[in-house]
């Protein structure tokens, strides 16, 4: 990005490429062969295609699914280090896991280190942009990153609002009466803004004593990306405003254009500008 056109979208630069970069590696899969799933993932979450091309993508991605653990079989020595994708292959040939659960675990390894950490990079750098006092504390003092990070996963929930859901029946809920056929929406915000536990949870504050635990679930459906969402999230942010400390938006806030019909809320494009005299060689 320092060596391209300045100002520079953020997004195809940064946000975009790096998440499925970084999973690749961690995956031992070529990000060349994780490049066509991708297209798939973001049918997959697309809220305005038709079902009949969300099923087609889902078929594609668990085609895609079975030729990287196929492969990997053909491929497996014992002098070779393992990786996750290998361990499951393992824990399969030892009866700890069934070949459904290898099949499924390993595609939603694929979808965990995708899209889903697209999101919180770009509305992330854009809530720190549009609140220069907290970023400039996380510059001070670097060691306020995790806590940064912690704010921005309840402040966005990882950019997920909620799937819409239609009622099969009449229902009350909570005093609310919802009639069969009614569509319902309800906002995962509403855990990480609810002012019961989290004070004033309009305002970004990364100095919060709470966290974005509740981001992630709980119990048996914890998320497993928790772990490598706040790492990658604390590497990233660090890394990119340590080489871009003097970074900025390039437009107005209320004029970046976001996606509309993605499962996951982020923004379409995201123009920064930088002083160049002021950007780190690394």
């Amino acid at each position: 990005m320092a060596e391209g056109p300045n100002p520079a979208d953020l997004v195809p630069a940064y946000a975009a490429p790096l998440p499925l970069e970084v999973s690749s590696e961690i995956l031992c899969v070529p990000v060349e062969q994780r490049e066509t799933y991708h297209s798939f993932f973001r049918t997959q979450t697309n809220l305005a295609v038709s079902p009949q091309e969300v099923a087609a993508a889902t078929k594609a991605v668990i085609e895609f699914t079975g030729e990287v653990i196929e492969a990997k079989r053909r491929t497996k020595t014992e002098n070779r280090a393992e990786g996750p994708i290998e361990a499951l292959i393992q824990a399969t040939a030892d009866e700890e896991i069934s070949e459904t659960e290898l099949q499924g675990t390993v595609a939603y390894l694929f979808v965990t280190g995708s899209e889903p950490l697209v999101s919180p990079l770009g509305t992330g750098v854009v809530t720190l942009l549009v609140n220069p006092l907290e970023l400039r504390d996380c510059l001070n003092a670097p060691s306020l990153w995790p806590k940064a990070v912690e704010e921005l996963l309840r402040y966005h929930h990882n950019g997920v609002l909620g799937m819409p859901r239609i009622a099969t029946e009449d229902v009350r809920l909570h005093d609310v009466s919802i009639a069969k056929g009614d569509g319902v929406c309800t906002p995962m915000l509403g855990a990480t803004w609810d002012p019961a536990h989290y004070r004033n949870p309009a305002k970004f504050n990364i100095h919060r004593r709470t966290g974005g635990t509740a981001t992630f679930g709980a119990g048996p459906h914890f998320c497993l990306g928790a772990s490598l969402s706040r790492m990658f999230l604390h590497t990233a942010y660090q890394a990119l405003f340590a080489r871009f400390p003097t970074l900025l938006l390039a437009v107005p806030e209320y004029d970046i254009p976001w996606e509309l019909d993605l499962f996951f809320t982020k923004p379409a494009m995201l123009p920064v500008a930088w002083n160049p005299s002021s950007t780190a060689d690394s």
